[in-house]
C-alpha cells in the first residue's frame, strides 16, 4: 500500500489479493487518512481486481466493491484497475453494500446502485459518482464480454446492474490519462494507435 502525488493527481495503490482483509479497520484508517490529506485537484486509486465489469471471466471476484463507500466519502475521481483482460469502464456510480461486515470473499457482493446516467464525457462531463476503468487489454489473451451472447449467463448473476458504459474486448488497447487542474481525459487506444474511447471529467471551479 502506498501513495504519490504527480502534478495535480494524488494517486493511490492498494493490493487487492486476497486473503487482503478488505473490512480490516486499520487499512479503512489509512485510505481515509491518506486521501483525504491529498491537497491535489484529482484523487485516484489503482489496484489489481476489479470490484465493477461486465466480463463472465472473473465476475465473482468482487471483494474490491467494499471499499467504494469510502472512495466516495473521501472524494475519488476514478479507479483504474485490470485482471479481466479487456477495456471496460463504468457509468459513474455510487455503491452501497448490502452487508459489508459479513463479506465472504467465495462470494459477490450484493449491493445498492446509483447511476449517472447523463454523464457522457464529453458535453456532461462532471459526474455523480466513480468511474471504474477495467485497462487490462495491454497484451494477454483478450476476455470476450459480448454480453447479449450469454443471455443465460447472466440471468443467473443475480447482482447484475447494466452499469458499464463502454467495453472493447476485439483488440488489445491502452489507457493514456491527460490531467490539469481542472480537467481528466482519458484516451483508450489501440495497438494502432487509434482511439477506441475518450471520456472528460471536469472539475467545478
Amino acid at each position: 500500500y502506498y501513495s504519490f502525488e504527480n502534478g495535480p493527481a494524488h494517486f493511490l495503490c492498494l493490493d487487492a489479493n486476497y486473503p487482503t482483509n478488505i473490512v480490516d479497520a486499520k487499512l479503512h484508517q489509512w485510505i481515509e487518512r491518506d486521501l483525504t490529506n491529498a491537497r491535489v485537484p484529482w484523487k485516484l486509486v489503482c489496484f489489481h481486481h476489479p470490484g465493477f465489469h461486465s466480463s463472465l471471466m472473473h465476475y465473482n471476484v468482487q471483494w474490491m466493491r467494499l471499499l467504494s463507500p469510502l472512495f466516495e466519502k473521501c472524494g475519488v475521481d476514478v479507479v483504474f484497475s485490470g485482471h479481466v483482460h479487456n477495456y471496460q469502464r463504468t457509468k459513474p456510480l455510487r455503491f452501497a453494500p448490502t452487508n459489508p461486515s459479513g463479506w465472504d470473499a467465495r462470494w459477490m457482493v450484493a449491493g445498492r446502485f446509483t447511476l449517472d446516467e447523463k454523464f457522457d464525457g464529453r458535453e456532461r462531463t462532471e459526474p455523480d459518482g466513480i468511474v471504474y476503468v477495467v485497462t487490462g487489454g495491454g497484451g494477454a489473451g483478450l476476455y470476450d464480454n459480448d454480453m447479449p451472447r450469454y443471455p443465460e449467463d447472466w440471468r443467473r448473476a443475480f447482482n447484475w446492474v447494466p452499469f458499464t458504459a463502454r467495453s472493447i474486448a476485439d483488440r488489445h488497447s491502452f489507457s493514456l490519462v491527460e490531467v490539469d487542474a481542472r480537467q481528466l481525459t482519458l484516451h483508450q487506444l489501440d495497438a494502432e494507435g487509434q482511439e477506441v474511447d475518450r471520456f472528460q471529467i471536469t472539475k467545478r471551479k
